[in-house]
């Protein structure tokens, strides 16, 4: 049996699509019941050799060390680091210029960049993600110029995948700039490797880091705590930025259709909705449990959320950027020295600062869940950590660990019987004793206690105190 067979087998498919994009493929792209793409063995005779080399959790794919050692270990100034992986510069801020940040879900980075490689000449064309229709509300789709772009813009935890996208540029003579998370960037990398053709044409690779990869029943989630059914949402946008907070607090807001009309609906903040916790990961692949890759590795620049304190206070976002390419590491100097750029250089503090959640979760945590299933006999996909790294002595990590490895299965069978009853209520009610159960396991009796009485006794504190 192949690797990547194992992948599906075990269900670590991220549904990227790269398998399926393939010449001649016995591989193709399907959406599962729990709303989530997954790779399908079709069995019909074809190449199964060559999607088992660019399969991001196959171990017969290059892993995120030998790739970036390929592209980025020769460049004179380059530094590596454990978490970091190559780096030639790092920097925390946001776009001075346009209204860039505005359109964007952080500092506008991104958007500010593939403009730059337009501008440039660099490149003739973006691959990216862009709004789609109400069967996939996001797909990946081509920009070649700057209005395009726009459309891009802004953060999506959505499933997409990548077969349709990249059949289509093999019919072009283009350059391109591709933007994705980390392991469809280690896909796409494994993918040039072994096709020429990807290789002319995809000349620069963007990064964006990710907490985990979203189902689809995360924006119905959403939409019916709005009391808008799932079937009627045409959009929405899951980083709404409210004016006067910080860059942690936003709102989302869905476009839905009602009797032949388009509204709109923007909801309290995010952080008070219900499933909202990523620690728990509502909706999320099996396959964000065993990533170890936080920052893009192989990507030529990444950008996240600076979620550092300095940082994170401006409500109008700012962004994370790491460099490994020089061209575009002089592209955002020279947008610095012009006033462009309000980006401050950083140390590696900062950059695990505003990402330590994730550190933790794919290094500590995933170190254990690798020697869980390992004890187990069960297979996973093979990653950089060291089994050594699971801390067995922490037996409340441990029980945390174990008990969201169970609550991934356990969300999405309450969530397919509420959506066959119609009723989010049926879906709150079967999930209320696991996650007390979560919260007194994490948090503490503090976990359990009403925010309502929360409030209340902060509010008569501060009574008392003003006597």
């Amino acid at each position: 049996m192949t690797t990547i067979e194992k992948v599906i087998e075990g269900n670590y498919c991220i549904g990227c699509g790269i398998c399926a994009s393939v010449n001649n493929s016995i591989y193709k792209i399907e959406t599962t019941k729990e709303g989530r793409y997954k790779a399908i063995n079709t069995d019909i005779e074809g190449n199964n050799e060559l999607p088992d080399k660019v399969c991001p959790f196959s171990s017969s794919s290059l892993n995120e060390d030998e790739l970036a050692e390929k592209y980025f270990s020769d460049i004179k100034g380059i530094n590596k680091d454990n978490e970091m992986g190559y780096n030639l510069s790092s920097y925390a801020g946001y776009v001075e210029e346009d209204n860039y940040r505005e359109l964007g879900s952080s500092g506008g980075g991104v958007s500010w960049l593939l403009n730059s490689l337009l501008e440039e000449n660099l490149i003739d064309a973006v691959i990216h993600v862009k709004e789609g229709n109400m069967d996939n509300i996001f797909e990946f789709a081509i920009s070649n110029n700057a209005k395009e772009l726009r459309e891009g813009a802004k953060s999506r935890y959505y499933p997409v995948e990548m077969s349709a996208v990249l059949k289509k540029i093999r019919d072009t003579d283009k350059r391109y700039a591709i933007v994705g998370i980390p392991c469809f960037i280690k896909a796409i990398r494994n993918l040039s490797e072994n096709d020429k053709e990807i290789k002319d044409r995809i000349v620069y690779y963007i990064g964006i880091v990710c907490g985990h990869l979203k189902s689809k029943n995360f924006t119905s989630l959403f939409a019916w705590q709005q009391g808008i059914h799932p079937k009627d949402v045409v959009n929405i946008d899951f980083r709404h930025k409210i004016p006067s907070s910080s860059a942690a607090l936003y709102s989302i807001k869905i476009t839905y259709k009602k009797e032949d009309k388009i509204l709109h609906k923007i909801s309290k903040p995010a952080s008070e909705l219900y499933g909202t916790d990523w620690g728990l990961g509502f909706f999320k692949y099996k396959a964000c449990d065993y990533c170890d890759d936080v920052l893009a590795e192989t990507a030529d620049v990444v950008f996240g959320d600076a979620w550092a304190a300095k940082y994170r206070k401006d409500w109008k976002g700012s962004n994370l950027v790491i460099t490994r390419n020089k061209t575009i590491d002089d592209l955002l100097k020279k947008g610095i020295k012009k006033g462009k750029l309000n980006f401050d250089p950083i140390g590696k503090d900062i950059v695990i600062a505003s990402q330590g959640g994730s550190f933790r979760h794919r290094r500590k945590g995933l170190a254990y869940r690798l020697y869980k299933l390992n004890k187990e006999g069960v297979w996973a996909p093979k990653k950089r950590v060291d089994l050594k790294e699971a801390k067995l002595d922490d037996e409340k990590y441990i029980k945390v660990q174990n008990y969201r490895m169970r609550f991934l299965d356990v969300v999405d069978e309450y969530f397919l019987e509420a959506l066959e009853k119609n009723s989010f209520k049926h879906f709150k009610r079967k999930l209320a004793l696991p996650i007390l159960r979560y919260k007194f396991l994490v948090y503490g009796i503090r976990g359990i206690i009403p925010a309502w009485t929360k409030d209340l006794y902060r509010f008569l504190f501060k009574r008392v105190n003003e006597k």
